[in-house]
């Protein structure tokens, strides 16, 4: 099995890298990783015939049994990797037909992945990839990698490796409900950033129209005006 990462950063030394780094060796022994490098010379979506460096990047796809993805915490998706997802889902290709494609995202706080995820998601998804995610709470300063490059938190290698159990699995296979990614609660007084997919609004209240004939309608002659009033005649006072 043969599993290509793909950097969303395109720093040497970015935690980003280094998480991707660091996922490549929580794979199986008999999967093949290999991070693609032509990432820089892709240059924007548009028609035409393929550029140079997109063709490599259609071939190394291709040739690969899964993706992996990492990618920063920030509210657009970096350029770079926006240009290289959208020609990889140019009409007419299918580079990413029923790929398994994972993505993991690398946030300083808990939660704070989450729009990078749904977008990715959604980009993928018009791509015709099987998706599988998880946002890691990783910086540089954190102190989330051993010496060798190795993810050192065992709690953030629980949490990825239903990621790559996925990623990894026959296609066809049912992979364990265990292998399922869970979510934590947050914090009391911790602030989760909610989907807008998961707020629900109340539905609005019914309003209640009386069936025709249940209301009935006065004739002229049942209503009834209050007599007018009588005029006051004020007496005229004759002046001493």
């Amino acid at each position: 099995m043969k599993i290509i990462g793909i950097a969303g950063s395109l720093r040497s030394g970015a935690y980003v890298r280094r998480l991707l780094e660091a996922s490549g060796h929580e794979l199986p022994a008999s999967a093949g990783f290999g991070i693609w490098e032509g990432l820089e010379e892709v240059p924007p979506f548009g028609d035409g015939p393929l550029p140079g460096p997109v063709e490599e990047l259609c071939r190394a796809l291709s040739a690969a049994d899964g993706v992996l993805i990492a990618a920063p915490a920030y509210s657009v998706l970096p350029p770079q990797l926006r240009h290289a997802l959208d020609w990889a889902s140019r009409r007419g290709g299918a580079v990413l037909v029923d790929k398994p494609v994972g993505v993991v995202t690398a946030c300083l706080r808990p939660y704070e992945a989450i729009w990078t995820q749904i977008e990715l998601r959604r980009v993928l998804g018009v791509a015709g990839a099987v998706v599988h995610g998880v946002d890691l709470p990783v910086s540089p300063a954190a102190g989330r990698f051993d010496e060798a490059g190795r993810i050192a938190d065992p709690e953030l290698r629980d949490r990825l490796r239903p990621v790559l159990r996925h990623l990894c699995a026959p296609q066809g296979a049912t992979v364990p409900p265990s292998a399922t990614r869970t979510v934590p609660a947050p914090a009391p007084g911790s602030a989760a950033v909610l989907s807008p997919a998961s707020v629900r609004l109340p539905a609005p209240a019914a309003r209640t129209v009386p069936a025709p004939g249940s209301a009935p309608i006065p004739s002229p002659a049942s209503v009834r005006l209050p007599a007018p009033a009588a005029p006051q005649v004020l007496a005229r006072t004759q002046a001493g």
